[in-house]
């Protein structure tokens, strides 16, 4: 089930393929971003989507974007992902990589550390229905300082992220304790940044769900300035927030 069947019907081309990619997000979440990929994809067929809340909104801003010309193979969603048409899963397949190519960019060198040391905080944490997660890269988010800072300050940049793991950061003090947080927090979150130290994830949570925290990490290991990162505003967040639609989505996703 796709909130994106609109979009996807827009576009003439017999396949369609919409991806979240890291590269991309990690370029389209900035300042300037449009100007940046006008130099970065020369000579391919694209168009630049400002951001719309995805489904008939989305739909409709991409009409806006194309109607003047030749349907593109390749649309730029800012704060979302790309989308690429072409005649055969391999043209697609073709265009895909090559955007993603060039829109590379490599992360911050980093060493996460041994998270056997961290056998006390995961007890701890363990009686309040928490777990280590299965990727011990997602504890980046929680030890190297930008990804942590902008967490801090810039918790949600693209909507799947807000969909499936909710609108206020989960950050917790280094000591804090995990029944002060949750009280604090007002609930049971699906992942917990412990500050300094590792990311927790809540016994249950949904593969999808930890995927989004991997590509949380991902992204945020590609960018180092907060103030170039434009994250999604208030009010985008809330007509995201107890959305139906979605609701109903991933109720057929189950």
């Amino acid at each position: 089930p796709s909130i994106e069947t609109p979009l996807h019907a827009l576009l003439p081309h017999k396949v369609v393929v919409h991806v979240h990619s890291v590269e991309v997000l990690a370029r389209v979440v900035l300042h300037g971003a449009r100007e940046t990929l006008g130099t970065l994809l020369a000579g391919i067929h694209w168009a630049w989507v400002d951001y719309a809340k995805p489904g008939p909104d989305l739909a409709q801003a991409v009409v806006a974007s194309v109607a003047k010309d030749k349907a593109p193979d390749v649309l730029v969603l800012a704060n979302h992902g790309l989308v690429v048409g072409g005649e055969s899963v391999a043209d697609v397949n073709e265009t895909m990589r090559s955007v993603i190519g060039r829109l590379r960019v490599q992360p911050r060198p980093f060493q996460v550390i041994n998270t056997d040391n961290l056998s006390s905080l995961v007890a701890e944490w363990a009686s309040h229905g928490f777990r280590l997660p299965i990727d011990t890269s997602l504890h980046r988010l929680a030890q190297d300082r930008h990804c942590l800072k902008l967490a801090q300050e810039r918790w949600v940049l693209y909507p799947d992220h807000v969909v499936f793991l909710g609108e206020i950061v989960p950050i917790a003090d280094s000591i804090e304790a995990p029944d002060v947080f949750l009280a604090r927090f007002g609930g049971c979150p699906p992942c917990v940044i412990v500050s300094g130290k590792a990311v927790l994830v809540r016994e249950g949570i949904n593969p999808a769900q930890e995927a989004m925290i991997g590509c949380y990490t991902e992204v945020t290991s590609r960018l180092r300035d907060p103030e170039s990162v434009l994250p999604l505003s208030r009010g985008q967040i809330a007509d995201l927030v107890n959305w139906e639609a979605e609701k109903y989505r991933q109720k057929l996703a189950r």
